[in-house]
């Protein structure tokens, strides 16, 4: 009761009162269960069973330089609900270098995840869900530090959740709103019970994200960054200001109407610019199966796609 109480008084000095209530049919962006990436979250349509990326570079303003050898990059499986189900990175085309699984139970919620280096487990991570599908519980394991354990505790009569990481003994803090967006990392606390810093964020009407406000341990604003989106729900600028509203850095996103980035241009407080550009040839679903992205040192490197359907 303590820590609560003294997270209770981390509210008072840090608020996001500014957070509106007047939404109508917002999805919940909190963390409550832990979906799959389906195919759609990565603009991807139809029943898509496998992708295979092959890559290569082109040089098209220096004659001496020859195109490289096209190489496979990547296989990714999918289910038939959308779910991606394994995950292969090669080297020189054919060396296996990672492998990843995917796991998921009967409501789509993503279980269990491993990842192999040749034939040794590298990660794993094991999530467990309560009866209202909320995310309560992670096991992750690492080769170099061991297994650690997390665990998440509700806390309905003040909207609060609680993450704690049983083997450092470190508690997170979140606020939710009305919606149950987090909208407030309140503080992290040790076994000393020493708060740390934290993080204010606001939703729009469809629960995207449109800031958030990082702030020192006395209250004091440190960054704000600003978030907006177009009509497609695409990401079209990320904004980040200092606490006297001078701009720090940001970027910059342009889509197609197939909503697929063609430009990104990032920007920092020097007004320096880098850009990046994309071009896109599509098959009969509308996925992109030739990727061209261009930097300014006029290299293009090519992703080549080949989409197997259900």
């Amino acid at each position: 009761m303590k820590t609560l109480a003294s997270v209770s008084l981390c509210i008072l000095v840090i608020s996001c009162n500014s957070i509106p209530r007047d939404y109508k049919n917002v999805n919940s962006t909190l963390i409550k269960n832990l979906k799959s990436k389906r195919l759609n979250d990565r603009n991807l349509k139809g029943q898509i069973k496998s992708i295979t990326d092959y890559s290569y570079s082109l040089y098209p303003t220096n004659k001496e330089k020859k195109p490289s050898t096209k190489r496979k990059e990547m296989l990714r499986l999918f289910d038939r609900n959308g779910n991606i189900i394994e995950k292969t990175h090669f080297h020189q085309d054919s060396i296996i270098t990672h492998r990843l699984f995917y796991s998921y139970n009967q409501n789509g919620q993503l279980i269990e995840y491993k990842r192999f280096n040749k034939s040794e487990l590298e990660q794993s991570r094991h999530y467990q869900y309560n009866e209202a599908q909320e995310h309560i519980e992670s096991k992750n394991f690492n080769k170099n530090i061991g297994w650690r354990e997390s665990k998440r505790t509700i806390f309905p009569e003040v909207n609060m959740i609680q993450w704690t990481e049983l083997k450092k003994d470190i508690k997170f803090y979140y606020q939710r709103d009305y919606y149950n967006n987090i909208n407030q990392l309140i503080a992290k606390v040790n076994q000393n019970g020493i708060l740390r810093d934290s993080v204010c964020y606001r939703y729009n009407n469809k629960g995207l994200k449109t800031r958030i406000r990082e702030f020192q341990f006395d209250g004091t604003l440190e960054t704000e960054t600003r978030i907006t989106y177009d009509s497609h729900n695409n990401s079209i600028s990320n904004l980040t200001f200092s606490n006297k509203g001078e701009f720090i850095k940001g970027t910059k996103y342009s889509h197609n109407d197939n909503n697929d980035i063609i430009r990104i241009s990032r920007f920092s407080g020097s007004n320096e610019v880098e850009n990046e550009e994309y071009k896109y040839k599509y098959d009969y679903k509308h996925n992109w199966i030739y990727l061209e992205s261009r930097t300014e040192d006029y290299r293009i490197k090519v992703t080549e796609r080949k989409i197997e359907y259900y």
